[in-house]
């Protein structure tokens, strides 16, 4: 589960710990489409949308909470 920081209770944002060791990875149909409208929202890029030699289209971002994540779709494989 994502949410707000709850410093009450021991909940902090990545911001306020100054950056964190997770990648949340997210596959989604159409991962351009998924990319624009999440830095449409307010997200940061980190990396762009590319084709991973692992047969994976995908880029990183930081939503405004400061939570990484890497949004990707699988390529089609490859006819010989």
């Amino acid at each position: 589960m994502l949410a707000d920081e709850h410093p009450e209770i021991g909940f902090l944002s990545p911001q306020t710990l100054g950056g964190t060791p997770v990648l949340l990875v997210l596959t989604v149909p159409d991962a351009d489409t998924f990319f624009r409208r999440a830095v449409s929202a307010g997200a940061t890029e980190l990396k762009p949308v590319v084709d991973q030699p692992y047969g994976r289209r995908s880029g990183q971002l930081t939503d405004p909470f400061g939570h990484r994540w890497d949004i990707g779709s699988p390529l089609e494989p490859r006819k010989p």
